[in-house]
């Protein structure tokens, strides 16, 4: 009887303890089922953008390499298209609340989401950077139409809350298997074409090796110009960057067979001794140094390289002469550009020295041209307006700006003596400066004609070819003692005008 009730009693404890077990088991079911939860929210938050809604990067990367693992085994052909907000979405970021722009990149996901088609993906992979994914591409025209429709429709305006905001976009497409065989590659030959489409002006480009070579080149010539730059400051960049000088004269008596010339200036123009390419003239660099930025660095070391020759020159022949140097709009608009021009002034004297600024650089913000100019002014520089007459000047504000001179654009002369129409505009330009006590500088003049109208119709300070192309320093020297030694003979002009310089 005993035996039996410690069976029992045995047999009860154990049930307990299994019916405990079972407990135990089942809230710890019960949290790993909560982890497990809680993870997949975590990952799914991890994944999905919370501005647009949209899955970000993490999804794409893994969605896309199971997308092109399928495809290896079969004959698809899926394009990645990486659809990029223009500059005016970096705009509003920087000046608009952030819920104004969380609002435009939900709109802009919503409106793409309705563009693609039912088999396609979409991804905001990066603040202003979408990710299409096209799957069972067949026709090369109808998937082109289709990015077009999807351009065009992230442009329309956003209208909301007393806004109307437009913001375009550019595009750029590969497809497997043509342009890659893997996630990485086909983005990246995406982003080349993105790239490419940016830089021309395009909405839509699709990569090629062509393109790829055309964005390499560009981004050899960057990081050529980096190391030129950054090997060891201003004074390291002598040594692959040259300043030239192109002569503007101003004219005296103008006989039969010769001209006689009162005063030599000139206009300094930068060049580069590349360590492969040889010498290099400004366009084919400064477009990239002005688009990366890089532009201001260099402008500054030509700033310095021309006070220095300033003193260089603070004697005899060239001791009168005034040197021109052109300001980007990048580095007119920089922060910093007021102290960089208050220490080269203080290397050499304030009067030899002159900025040309284009119209459209200064009629940006014609308000703040003339703040700008006023404080640069203040330190001594003069301001002449270069290739006049091509931008969109207001007179109004012309007339407030610190301006000394203007240069009259050279495709206003180039055809002076066959164009009565060219001829007025000169003309009127030429009577404008008058008007308003500016100096006129007529560029682009490269023949005996060309000088001979221009001096009847009133003007005196001439630059072109016809009186030397951009020259070094030396051979600058030389050329200006001759000029100012006795009248030049017109043949003498025309051997200049032919001479091979960069």
């Amino acid at each position: 009887m005993s035996d039996t009730h410690d069976h029992k009693s045995r047999l009860g404890f154990l049930e307990k303890e299994i019916d405990l077990l079972r407990v135990q088991n089942q809230r710890l079911s019960e949290l790993l089922s909560e982890q497990e939860r809680r993870h997949r929210d975590l990952e799914e938050r991890l994944s999905v953008d919370a501005r647009s809604g949209l899955p970000n990067h993490l999804r794409l990367s893994h969605e896309l390499d199971a997308d092109l693992s399928a495809a290896r085994n079969g004959t698809e052909r899926i394009a990645v298209v990486i659809l990029k907000l223009d500059s005016r979405m970096t705009l509003m970021t920087k000046t608009m609340k952030p819920t104004v722009i969380e609002w435009i990149l939900y709109q802009t996901g919503q409106r793409l989401l309705e563009a693609i088609g039912p088999g396609d993906s979409l991804y905001h992979a990066r603040d202003d950077e979408f990710v299409l994914v096209y799957r069972s591409v067949s026709d090369a025209n109808a998937l082109r139409t289709r990015i077009a429709a999807a351009v065009d429709v992230v442009g329309k305006p956003h209208v909301f809350s007393g806004y109307h905001l437009a913001i375009g976009c550019v595009a750029g497409a590969a497809i497997f298997p043509d342009h890659g065989l893997d996630r990485s590659r086909l983005l990246h030959n995406a982003d080349i074409a993105l790239e490419y489409a940016r830089s021309k002006g395009r909405s839509v480009k699709f990569f090629s090796e062509r393109i790829r070579e055309s964005v390499v080149e560009k981004m050899e010539l960057q990081n050529a110009i980096l190391k030129a730059l950054e090997s060891q400051a201003i004074k390291e960049i002598s040594r692959q960057f040259l300043v030239f000088f192109q002569p503007i004269v101003t004219l005296g008596e103008i006989g039969k067979d010769s001209v006689r010339i009162e005063r030599v200036d000139a206009e300094v123009l930068i060049r580069w001794d590349h360590p492969t390419r040889g010498l290099l003239g400004p366009n084919l660099f400064i477009p990239t140094a002005e688009e990366t930025g890089l532009i201001i660095p260099i402008g500054n070391w030509v700033l310095y390289r021309t006070a220095e020759i300033l003193r260089e020159w603070s004697s005899g022949a060239l001791g009168e002469v005034r040197l021109s140097v052109n300001i980007s709009p990048r580095q007119f608009a920089s922060d910093h550009l007021f102290e960089n021009v208050k220490r080269v002034m203080q290397r050499e004297g304030r009067e030899r020295l002159k900025f040309e600024i284009t119209e459209s650089c200064l009629m940006d913000d014609p308000m703040l041209a003339v703040a700008r100019m006023g404080r640069l002014k203040s330190e001594g520089v003069s301001f002449s307006v270069d290739d006049f007459g091509t931008g969109y000047s207001s007179l109004s504000y012309l007339s407030k700006l610190p301006v000394s001179s203007l240069k009259i654009d050279q495709s206003f002369v180039r055809h002076i003596e066959k164009s009565k129409q060219d001829r007025t505009i000169v003309r009127t330009i030429l009577s404008l400066g008058r008007e308003m006590n500016f100096d006129v500088v007529c560029e682009g003049v490269e023949n005996e004609q060309q000088i001979r109208i221009l001096s009847e119709d009133g003007c005196s300070c001439i630059q072109g070819y016809i009186f030397g192309r951009p020259m070094p320093a030396q051979e600058f020297r030389l050329v200006c003692e001759e000029f100012l030694r006795k009248p030049v003979s017109f043949d003498r002009l025309k051997a200049l005008s032919m001479a091979n310089m960069v």
